[in-house]
């Protein structure tokens, strides 16, 4: 490759590192470490240097990034992983501030039988004061994508998201429907972010994968609009533990976060508070919506406060393969109804130790918790409901089929409380 006017080319293995005062590094066009046709493996190290207004560009290269400053409005680090079967990316103790973008992951081989992994680790890093340039879509700070089946490792640990506009693709978005992703955030601060959406229907964080397996730890998720995360994939296993979500209203469901799995969920939320989330419209689930056919679902030790939406003011779980549209046009009797319903999967939901405080809906169906499923087992327990108010059925808790035609509602009687 020749490189152009302006471009740093690097195409072996180095570390830049400081020894007195900061380097300050500032290309008119491109810094590229190359390791495409290099045939061994590349690894760059770089270590506290200021990088302004400079693309970055790693291909096929690991790298090793701490103590960094990447400033100004062109600047963005970019990897792109075509021939190499193993990337690993550290960025520790850096700054992102004043950027149009961030970091961001592409893999894009053709090559068919290899699998990729990709590890991105990043840790004890700010991104502030980002901006998204007029008219775009993007402007992810970190941003991952591939079209490829990949094993993409995904850790952000002390990690502090403030004051950037968000687009809608969100701040952090992750696409890679056809691979197995492992997403872990501990002490991750998301606070102060605007929202360039309409209706306030951007989300924060964006995970889409095949299998998913998320655990969001001891983070905390302050919202002036929006939604904190949402997550899609074909079988999910997500935690929350020890975090908070406030402030978060959406159009659209989960005001907090939106869970949507095609196959298979295990959801779980221990010891986390949801306070003023909400959803507009005719969305669900003031805080948490899950949807999926075979879901399990565990709240313990949460609470719940000052939450609002249409439909299950806290949390709203839907475990239909497919929702009938209209329940007054079925031709099916109540038995082929019932034996239609039996091969569905029984949808487990266990609640405890959990305050619900001040939630309420401006419809009917489950003031605080409304959960719609053909087949339901509910464990409630040790849990508490203060001053929840719904305009209908389920002033705490809404079980059964949501419907207009109140013959059907009569099928709650599947469920079982205990």
């Amino acid at each position: 490759m020749q490189p152009r006017p302006g471009t740093l080319y690097v195409n072996k293995s180095l570390i830049f590192k400081r020894f007195v005062s900061v380097p300050h590094i500032r290309c008119l066009n491109w810094t590229i470490f190359d390791g495409t046709n290099s045939g061994l493996e590349v690894n760059v190290t770089l270590s506290d240097l200021l990088f302004n207004d400079t693309v970055v560009s790693f291909r096929d290269s690991s790298a090793a990034v701490d103590g960094c400053e990447f400033a100004g409005s062109k600047q963005r680090i970019e990897f792109t992983v075509a021939n190499g079967s193993f990337v690993r990316i550290r960025v520790w103790n850096s700054l992102f501030w004043k950027n149009s973008s961030g970091l961001w992951v592409a893999l894009a081989s053709n090559e068919i039988g290899i699998q990729r992994s990709v590890y991105l680790d990043v840790k004890s890093t700010t991104f502030r004061d980002t901006f998204v340039v007029s008219g775009a879509e993007t402007g992810n700070l970190i941003n991952i994508q591939s079209s490829y089946s990949v094993q993409c490792d995904l850790t952000l640990d002390k990690v502090t998201f403030s004051n950037n506009l968000v687009s809608r693709m969100g701040l952090v978005y992750v696409n890679a429907m056809n691979s197995n992703l492992n997403i872990f955030l501990k002490d991750v601060v998301v606070t102060g972010n605007n929202h360039l959406c309409p209706f306030w229907d951007c989300t924060e964080l964006i995970i889409e994968g095949n299998n998913v397996s998320a655990i969001i730890s001891q983070s905390f998720f302050f919202g002036l609009s929006g939604r904190a995360l949402s997550v899609t994939a074909t079988n999910l296993v997500a935690q929350v533990d020890n975090s908070s979500f406030s402030g978060y209203n959406v159009k659209g469901g989960g005001g907090a976060l939106l869970v949507s799995a095609t196959n298979l969920a295990n959801f779980s939320a221990i010891n986390s508070s949801f306070v003023t989330t909400a959803t507009y419209g005719w969305s669900k689930g003031g805080a948490v919506h899950i949807q999926c056919p075979n879901p399990m679902v565990t709240f313990r030790r949460c609470i719940f406060k000052g939450n609002t939406a249409n439909g299950g003011g806290a949390f709203y779980i839907s475990a239909f393969r497919h929702l009938p549209m209209n329940m007054q046009n079925m031709s099916l009797k109540e038995d082929q109804f019932f034996s239609t319903w039996n091969t569905e999967s029984l949808l487990m939901i266990d609640i405890s130790d959990c305050l619900f405080n001040s939630v309420s809906l401006y419809s009917a169906g489950g003031s605080a918790v409304s959960i719609v499923a053909p087949r339901i087992l509910v464990r409630l327990r040790n849990s508490r409901f203060l001053y929840c108010r719904s305009y209908g059925d389920g002033g705490a808790l809404f079980a059964g089929f949501l419907s207009t035609n109140r013959k059907w509602c009569s099928l709650c009687r599947k469920i079982t409380l205990c």
